[in-house]
């Protein structure tokens, strides 16, 4: 991976099928944004969160990336779906890989 980006969702109770359905409307603009290498979406059905895996030739690309979504409103739609709105998503940027085993 070049540069790694995890972000969580935890999902608002019944709300599971409507985010699926959302995120799959979504995810696609995501991968052909410049500077996307790939995504990955797990959901953990015990705990109720959603895991997106995604990996960036460089963070100013995923910055960028973030800038247009805000610009276009896109997370406030997460507010009815995530507990804790947008704030409730959890970002981790973890920058080029060291090692691989």
């Amino acid at each position: 991976m070049n540069n790694l980006v995890i972000a969580t969702f935890p999902i608002v109770p019944g709300k599971t099928k409507e985010i699926t359905d959302f995120l799959m409307e979504i995810i696609p603009d995501t991968r052909s944004y410049k500077g996307c290498i790939s995504l990955e979406l797990y959901l953990d059905e015990t705990k109720n969160i959603y895991t997106l895996v995604q990996d960036w030739e460089s963070l100013a690309d995923y910055d960028k990336y973030v800038e247009w979504r805000q610009s276009t409103e896109l997370f406030k739609t997460f507010d009815s779906l995530v507990i804790g709105g947008g704030a409730g998503i959890h970002m981790a940027q973890h920058g080029k890989s060291v090692a691989t085993w």
